[in-house]
C-alpha cells in the first residue's frame, strides 16, 4: 500500500513538473533580433541533416571565413562571405511566412526571391548577462540546427523536420558580460524556419566584431648585422578608420630607419 501511494505521488510530481515546464516553454519569448545574417549554399540536394556538420562558410569563401572563426570572434555588418555580405534583420517569431521565417529574412534582405532550397543560414547575436549563470536554451528548426555559444558547440541536431515552435531544450553556461551566440539552420526544401529562446534575464543585441591590431614579428628579435628588419602593422575588422598613428622606438646606434610603406 505504501509503495502504491509512493508511485501515485511520483506520477503526480512528474506531471506537475511537465506542466510547469510546458508553461515556461510556451511563455518564453523568441529572440527576434536584430540578428546578423549570412547564408551559404550546400551541395545540390544535400541540405538538412547532410549539411549540419559541413562548414558551408568555408566552402563558399575558399576557407577565408569559417564557422569556428565566426562562432568565436563574430562578424561585422557588410563583411563578405562568398557572394553575400553579412546583413542585419529581425526574424518573425511565429514562422508563418509562406516559406518560413528564415526564408522571409533571405527575401527581405534581397539575397533571393521566393522559395530558397539547399542553403544553410547563419544567425549571430550577443547575449548580455549580468552574472555567470547556467540556464535553459530552447530552439526549433526546419530543418537541421547547430548552435555555438562563445565558440563552443552547445547543441547539434542533424534532423529533417518541420517546425512551428520550440522543439529542443538544453542547458548552457552564460558568463557575466557578452556571450556570442551563432545558430545554423540547414535547409533542403519546403519551409526554412528558426526559433531561439533562452530562459534567462539577458539582453539580445548586435555588437560589431572587435577591431584587432596585430604587429609582427612579435616579440621583436634584433636582426643580424647588415640584414634588413621589417615590422608589419595590420588592422583586422576595422570600420571607418581614416588613419592611425604609430610610434616606432629603436636604438639609432644599432638600427637605421629606411621607409614606411
Amino acid at each position: 500500500m505504501c509503495s502504491s501511494k509512493f508511485f501515485v505521488k511520483l506520477i503526480w510530481l512528474m506531471s506537475l513538473f511537465l506542466l510547469t515546464s510546458t508553461h515556461i516553454v510556451e511563455a518564453l519569448d523568441k529572440i527576434t533580433g536584430p540578428w546578423l545574417w549570412m547564408i551559404a549554399p550546400t551541395e545540390l540536394l544535400q541540405g538538412r541533416a547532410h549539411s549540419t556538420d559541413v562548414d558551408s562558410l568555408a566552402a563558399s569563401s575558399d576557407g577565408t571565413v569559417t564557422e569556428t572563426d565566426i562562432a568565436t570572434n563574430g562578424a561585422n555588418e557588410g563583411d563578405t562571405c562568398g557572394n553575400f555580405k553579412w546583413a542585419l534583420a529581425n526574424i518573425d517569431s511565429t514562422g508563418e511566412g509562406h516559406f518560413g521565417n528564415v526564408n522571409d529574412v533571405v527575401n527581405r534582405i534581397g539575397w533571393a526571391t521566393g522559395d530558397v532550397d539547399d542553403y544553410s543560414s547563419y544567425a549571430l547575436i550577443t547575449l548580455e548577462s549580468d552574472t555567470d549563470q547556467r540556464v535553459r536554451m530552447l530552439v526549433g528548426s526546419d530543418d537541421s540546427i547547430k548552435v555555438w555559444l562563445n565558440g563552443e558547440v552547445v547543441h547539434n541536431n542533424p534532423v529533417d523536420r518541420s517546425s512551428t515552435g520550440f522543439q529542443d531544450l538544453f542547458l548552457v553556461n552564460l558568463v557575466a558580460g557578452d556571450n556570442l551566440l551563432l545558430v545554423k539552420v540547414s535547409e533542403r526544401s519546403g519551409g526554412w524556419v528558426m526559433f531561439v529562446g533562452i530562459d534567462a534575464d539577458v539582453n539580445s543585441v548586435y555588437k560589431p566584431r572587435d577591431t584587432v591590431l596585430n604587429i609582427s614579428p612579435f616579440p621583436v628579435v634584433s636582426p643580424p648585422v647588415g640584414k634588413q628588419f621589417v615590422v608589419s602593422v595590420n588592422i583586422a575588422n576595422g570600420r571607418n578608420i581614416a588613419g592611425y598613428q604609430l610610434a616606432l622606438a629603436f636604438d639609432p646606434t644599432a638600427l637605421r630607419y629606411i621607409a614606411a610603406l
